[in-house]
């Protein structure tokens, strides 16, 4: 992939095309007679190149069953920012909790896929993640138990 890059040196734009088929973390770009050789002879522009690369992380991983109040707090279907979780996930949502995240955030999960994070966890499991199973999935919730997954940001 080739990105178009306008420098402009002595208020002359000048066009630049980089490859970035290899993400980058800074890519010099040699100026060099692009210009009169009476003017410049060589001149080095260091451009900064952000990658957003995904971040993958083994977190501990975890099941809950959201409407259980044995297993949440005194309102077990209303999730820590405000949304009726059982709902979600009745309509067929995928919800969690973490607490490294802001809410909102999606969490790609090794094995279970995309969650949004619409829940905390206590404050103790500071870079865990809880994944929301129905009242009716107790069983698949108990059978997925405490795991060391893969854990990235989308």
């Amino acid at each position: 992939m080739k990105t178009l890059f306008i420098i402009e040196l002595f208020l002359i734009p000048i066009i630049v095309f980089a490859n970035l088929s290899k993400p980058p973390i800074a890519e010099k770009i040699i100026i060099q007679d692009l210009l009169p050789k009476a003017e410049i002879k060589k001149k080095e522009v260091q451009k900064e190149i952000r990658v957003e690369e995904k971040k993958v992380v083994i977190r501990e991983v975890s099941a809950y069953n959201a409407g259980d109040p044995a297993q949440t707090n005194s309102s077990p279907c209303i999730s820590a920012n405000g949304e009726n979780i059982c709902e979600a996930l009745s309509l067929g949502y995928k919800r969690c909790a973490a607490n490294f995240v802001k809410f909102g955030t999606i969490l790609n999960i090794e094995n279970y896929g995309d969650c949004l994070v619409v829940d905390r966890m206590n404050s103790r499991y500071k870079n865990s993640v809880d994944i929301a199973f129905s009242l009716e999935e107790k069983e698949r919730a108990l059978k997925f138990g405490r795991q060391k997954l893969a854990v990235s940001v989308k």
